[in-house]
């Protein structure tokens, strides 16, 4: 009984019972400059289909979204992020992770997990 509390504990402290990484943790596994400007030269249907302040929103969101990933066990560290506006009311954003993984968070995911 006593070994099966001791693994229970080893496991829960590795991150491998499946839940997610804290905030903080996962902070560290997202580079600094994972975010990127967008300007209306560069982004121009962008600007376009959603506005200025839309897209300031989508900005500000997106190292939220990369922290969000990152907190999921299967993302050993953030390499890099993408946006789709396929769903223009709900943004995704596609983190990939060093170790392959591809992880999609929508802006609803980044409003229900704290």
């Amino acid at each position: 009984m006593r070994s099966a509390a001791i693994l229970c504990l080893v496991l829960a402290l590795s991150g491998c019972a499946g839940g997610l990484r804290s905030k903080e943790e996962a902070e560290q596994l997202v580079p600094a400059d994972i975010a990127y400007k967008m300007t209306r030269d560069q982004w121009p249907s962008w600007y376009e289909d959603f506005g200025a302040p839309r897209i300031s929103q989508i900005s500000a969101e997106q190292r939220p979204a990369a922290i969000r990933a990152a907190r999921e066990p299967k993302c050993d560290s953030v390499e890099s992020l993408a946006m789709d506006r396929s769903t223009p009311t709900d943004i995704g954003f596609d983190v990939d992770c060093k170790n392959g993984q591809r992880i999609r968070i929508y802006e609803t995911d980044l409003r229900s997990v704290s």
